[in-house]
């Protein structure tokens, strides 16, 4: 099984067209898990990236305590997400998924992208900590990711992993205490269930099926 913990990096691959993107809609896909937070009394623009916002260190807030628990649990989840990103496309470039179209390779390299960002801005909401990969979440990725055997059944790890993080986003907001904490997560939130719509388009299904998100499947520590 493909160890998760190492971090190969990516080869670079051409941005596909957008007709090469619609032409691989019927197959694939690749994507991750997640959830949320940060810290601090000053509150945060959400019209820019997690390093745009005010300093979210848990040191500098009263109420931080919570917020940095919940920051420092994301983090680890936004770490999980790139591993398993990492490990999905070591895999590919070995061929053992079968044929790859370079869509897909570009979609999880940008994905991947994203929850480093994520769990490096979270990592420094909880304090500077080293982020921890929950050892129960993990075994269970690491058993499903095992059972993957190509494209499409990468995709629809993928898919159940980003339902995951953005259902636990949510999950964890009304937790948070800090408008910084809230903005941080409020800019992750959306970009999960961008996430989740591709893989829903290029595995064939209805990208936006929920009228209404809601906080099931959430990972969200209890």
């Amino acid at each position: 099984m493909t160890d998760l913990q190492e971090t190969p990096t990516a080869e670079a691959v051409p941005a596909p067209s957008r007709r090469r993107f619609f032409a691989v809609a019927g197959a694939v896909g690749a994507g991750v898990i997640v959830a949320a937070c940060s810290d601090d009394d000053d509150a945060a623009s959400t019209s820019g990236s997690p390093d745009d916002t005010t300093d979210t260190s848990a040191a500098d807030s009263g109420d931080a305590s919570g917020d940095a628990a919940i920051a420092g649990f994301a983090a680890g989840l936004e770490t999980l997400a790139v591993n398993t990103y990492k490990a999905g496309l070591d895999a590919a470039t070995a061929g053992k998924l079968g044929d790859v179209p370079p869509a897909v390779a570009e979609f999880a390299t940008t994905a991947m992208a994203h929850h480093q960002a994520a769990a490096d801005a979270l990592a420094e909401a909880s304090g500077g900590a080293e982020p921890v990969v929950p050892a129960d979440i993990e075994e269970a990725i690491n058993g499903e990711f095992a059972k993957v055997k190509d494209i499409p059944g990468l995709a629809r790890l993928a898919l159940d992993l980003e339902l995951k993080a953005a259902a636990t986003y949510l999950d964890v907001l009304p937790k948070l205490t800090s408008p910084a904490a809230i903005n941080l997560v409020g800019s992750i939130l959306p970009i999960e269930r961008q996430h989740a719509a591709v893989l829903l388009f290029v595995l064939g299904e209805y990208p936006v099926p929920e009228t209404f998100a809601t906080p099931e499947g959430s990972l969200a520590p209890a």
